[in-house]
């Protein structure tokens, strides 16, 4: 999301002009209480037949000039100036402002651009002030969805004084019911409190969904706390990249004011949707007497406990819509130290709709008494679990669900699943690997269910919650039974399928996909016919570089008793069924037989209705040709006669080439579903598929089990000279010898991300060009990859685990992900290569690439705006470059400063499908030496 946000940033900058700087000194923009008797009147009698901000405006004016018209307006009131960002150590201004019909109201503001922020401003304002009334002119147009003039020339004819528009902050935010009415007027907006202090770009969210923008003016507080009550908030409403906002342009625009103390709601009141007292999202609230259900304090980063501090109320009395989440802003906005399971509260803060999911985001709360927590409500799992209609009212409820198996030991982001598709996630508690195998069970799981990226997971509290119950009895059946839609058992059933026969076994691995694509197996009734074969999933434990079943030397033709779970991938009505398998016992040989003989014009026809009962079968087809090749690099595809498709799933076919002829073939007919297209493909097994002369790759096929990792120098993984010979991505690889350059231990406030600390870098020894690179330590489940204990610069290191790139794109950066690392020395870190401050600026590949991932040093640089730190953690140096605080923080560096010399490591982001963004990342204080006085 950083990268994101900062390349919209930079689009704002360039596009629009809209300034985003930081009002610390320099002119005043207050709002002065000017007398009118040297100007004109409030009224407009006196100039009839004059062009208004109205006709501009409003589209209902007829006398609305077309964009591009050359328009004059006469007699109104600037109600903003834009005062812009520090260039060396002077003011400088961008002069856009704002102007508005004394009168106010609806429509009766527009803003004026004056030329963007790199160039002079086209109209000198530095003699204009806040309440002088001007005229105007320019040309009439939009940018972006705003209504502006282009400034040609501005003219002051006395000075006036404007009364804000008091508006609803609901109806005038991001799709509010006046947003585009008063877009550009000057407002107040009262009784309001902050939501969210860091609504990034330097912006927090008021209540009602309100977003204050700091184009004019900054607070000193940024971000403000959760909760901050403000009596009123004035400002131009502002319309930029579809989102609204109110800028406020002095300190003065805001009126302190306390949050008044909420009516007192039940839990039942603010959660049901039913309830006619169920007030609106950002509404003041008070809870009395609320149970105490959890409280979240499981995360930890670098042994030290890091809470969320956030957790969960439920009324006494239980039952659907009692319990509610109770969000502590930042960890801290409360101290919930003492606070525990069983505790009477009573609660204030303001009640939230966040992304479909009710809480109240505390401001203040007081323990009351003891009581007993409620009972956990018994419900079935499929009830509370994603896409079930009575999830919503168990919410934040203690619940519990009885007699459940494990039907997917991996769903994302640390959650698995069971019976009735509920996931179970570790919010809370973070249920033992062990346990979470497919076929496991569960008597029960006690929890408190959630809503979050669209999905209701089950958080359970602590390991008195899980109760383990006894293996689920298999359910013998078929493959034919399971592939038929009216006898099929559910999804996630345990069963056995007895005396199947192997048809292909998966030991190839494709260029650049992971350990998931091997070891796997189908099966296939011994009698054959449509619908008699399945795909058999061998699930890769990447921790442990494990499958669940060591398949040895499984082959084709060996027949086997087979005991998993059932289930289907995707879980749509497009998706492969599967046997996720948990063992399985070779009983007997014989023939695969081949389902059927496919005429060529059948297997190239897509015909669902022949195709589809075939699909995960051994069939054949007759003679063919290769007709393409230019698909294989890309998904391992070969086209041949009649737009018919090969695939190397389970060998390589990178020696075929176009012409080639084939007397026929035999394979596994797979169905694939992209973009709503069906596709059907033959995986041929062995040479021996191929009727024909067929060459043999060279390619080597993946054994059964993990080799050794390739030694390997950085240079070897990043140098482009050497890209020839450098390992697939996904691949094991080990670099012996490295030294660590830096190791990250900064939680950085812009992110708060786990995935961000407990990194490193690391460099081969003699240094030189492509010889830097991450090493990234995965962070699930409440814990690193790998403990870096003392791991300190300087150390020398082997280091074992996968080479990726992140994005996977072309603009993506090379890294290691690692799975273990052991020190052997130590060594020094090499010198920093000199790079100039404007090499950093331009953002040039060829020239900043082969630094990327060790350390260069900046001379003579200064730092000119600290704008995005908050939101992004980046000071920007003179000439556009970017210093970043990922390993150390940048919060106390003044702005503007001067220094000799910078020192940091040199690395780059890939924001969207922008381009590369290169920062330097200083590793400590000592990194930076300042400029002599």
């Amino acid at each position: 999301m950083q990268a994101v946000r900062l390349s919209v940033l930079f689009l704002l900058v360039v596009l629009v002009a809209a300034c985003s700087g930081r009002e610390t000194s320099g002119e005043d923009t207050r709002v002065p209480p000017v007398s009118t008797s040297n100007g004109p009147s409030d009224t407009f009698t006196d100039d009839p037949g004059r062009l208004t901000v109205f006709d501009l405006r409003n589209p209902a004016s007829v006398n609305r000039p077309s964009l591009g018209a050359d328009v004059e307006l006469r007699r109104v009131v600037i109600s903003a100036i834009d005062t812009f960002q520090e260039v060396d150590d002077d003011r400088r201004r961008t002069g856009n402002f704002w102007v508005q019909e004394r009168n106010g109201g609806e429509f009766s503001g527009i803003h004026v651009f004056n030329g963007a922020a790199d160039e002079p401003p086209v109209v000198d304002m530095e003699g204009f002030s806040v309440g002088d009334e001007v005229t105007v002119r320019g040309v009439y147009g939009e940018a972006f969805g705003r209504a502006q003039i282009t400034v040609q020339a501005v003219e002051r004819t006395g000075t006036a004084t404007l009364s804000p528009a008091v508006v609803s902050a609901a109806d005038v935010a991001t799709g509010g019911l006046l947003g585009r009415e008063y877009e550009s007027v000057l407002v107040r907006v009262e009784d309001v409190a902050v939501l969210e202090g860091n609504a990034g770009f330097g912006r927090f969210r008021l209540t009602g969904d309100l977003l204050v923008g700091n184009n004019l003016f900054r607070r000193a507080d940024f971000p403000p706390p959760t909760g901050l009550a403000f009596e009123s908030v004035t400002g131009v409403m502002d319309f930029s990249f579809d989102e609204r906002a109110i800028l406020p342009r002095s300190a003065e625009d805001f009126e302190d004011g306390e949050i008044p103390q909420g009516e007192v709601y039940s839990i039942e009141s603010l959660r049901d949707p039913a309830n006619d007292l169920r007030p609106s999202s950002g509404t003041p609230v008070r809870v009395e007497g609320a149970v105490v259900t959890a409280v979240d304090r499981f995360r930890e980063v670098d042994d030290d406990r890091v809470r969320t501090g956030s957790f969960f109320v439920q009324s006494p009395e239980g039952g659907p819509y009692s319990g509610i989440y109770v969000f502590n802003a930042g960890g801290d906005r409360v101290d919930v130290d003492t606070l525990e399971p069983g505790n009477l509260v009573t609660l204030d803060g303001i009640y939230e709709v966040f992304f479909d999911f009710d809480q109240i985001t505390v401001t203040s709360f007081e323990v009351t008494g003891e009581a007993p927590v409620p009972a956990a409500e018994v419900v079935a799992p499929a009830d509370i679990a994603t896409g079930s209609a009575s999830a919503r009212q168990w919410e934040s409820v203690l619940v519990r669900v009885e007699d459940v198996d494990v039907t997917n030991s991996n769903a994302g982001f640390g959650q698995f699943q069971v019976t009735g598709g509920l996931r179970v996630g570790n919010n809370l508690y973070r249920i033992p690997t062990a346990q979470r195998e497919v076929g496991q069970s569960f008597s029960r799981i006690d929890g408190i269910p959630v809503f979050t990226f669209d999905e209701h997971v089950l958080m359970p509290r602590s390991e008195a919650d899980v109760v383990a119950g006894a293996a689920p009895p298999a359910e013998s059946v078929t493959v034919g039974a399971l592939r038929d839609p009216e006898s099929r058992p559910a999804f996630g059933t345990v069963v056995e399928l007895e005396s199947v026969v192997v048809t292909a076994v998966d030991r190839y691995r494709q260029p650049g996909v992971t350990n998931n694509r091997v070891n796997q197996f189908l099966v296939q009734d011994q009698g054959g016919g449509p619908d008699s074969g399945l795909f058999v999933f061998n699930q890769y434990r990447s921790q442990s570089s494990t499958w669940t079943v060591d398949i040895g030397d499984l082959a084709v033709g060996d027949v086997i008793h087979l005991r998993g779970s059932f289930t289907r991938f995707p879980d749509n009505e497009s998706g492969r069924l599967q046997l996720q398998v948990q063992a399985f016992e070779r009983v007997a040989t014989a023939d695969a037989p081949i389902v059927a003989d496919l005429s060529l014009d059948d297997f190239v026809s897509g015909d669902s209705v022949v195709l589809g009962p075939l699909v995960d079968n051994l069939v054949s087809i007759p003679a063919f040709s290769v007709t393409s090749t230019a698909a294989y690099a890309d998904g391992g595809d070969v086209g041949i006669t009649d737009g018919g498709i090969l695939n190397n799933e389970f060998m390589a076919l990178s020696t075929l080439s176009e012409g080639d002829s084939f007397d026929g073939a035999v394979g596994i007919l797979v169905r694939t579903v992209s973009g709503g297209e069906t596709t059907f493909k033959l995986l041929p097994r062995s040479a021996e598929d191929l009727d024909g002369e067929f060459v043999e790759p060279t390619e080597p096929t993946e054994p059964t089990e993990p080799t050794e990792p390739e030694f390997l120098t950085v240079r070897a993984l990043k140098d482009p000279a050497l890209a020839s010979d450098r390992p697939a991505f996904g691949a094991r690889i080990r670099l012996e010898g490295v030294v660590v350059t830096a190791v990250d231990r900064f939680l950085q406030p812009s992110t708060g991300s786990n995935n961000r600390v407990n990194q490193f870098w690391v460099q081969d020894p003699e240094g030189g060009a492509w010889s830097g690179i991450y090493v990234f330590n995965r962070f699930s489940q409440g814990s690193h990859e790998v403990d870096l204990g003392e791991l300190a610069p300087g150390d020398v290191v082997t280091v074992e685990g996968s080479f990726s790139r992140f994005p996977d794109d072309d603009r993506g950066k090379l890294q290691v992900v690692v799975s273990s690392f052991t020190v052997t020395g130590t060594a020094p870190v090499p010198e920093p290569v000199p790079l100039d401050a404007a090499e950093l600026g331009s953002n040039d590949v060829e020239t900043l690439a082969p630094w990327e991932g060790q350390f260069v040093v900046l001379e003579d640089v200064e730092i000119v705006s600290d704008a995005n730190l908050a939101g992004f953690g980046d000071l920007e140096l003179e000439g556009g470059g970017l210093l970043h605080e990922e390993i150390f923080g940048l919060a106390d560096v003044p702005v503007p400063s001067a220094w000799q010399r910078v020192t940091g490591l040199l690395d780059h982001i890939a924001p969207g499908s922008g381009p590369r963004i290169y920062k330097v990342l200083p590793p400590d204080a000592e990194a930076m030496i300042p400029a002599e006085d």
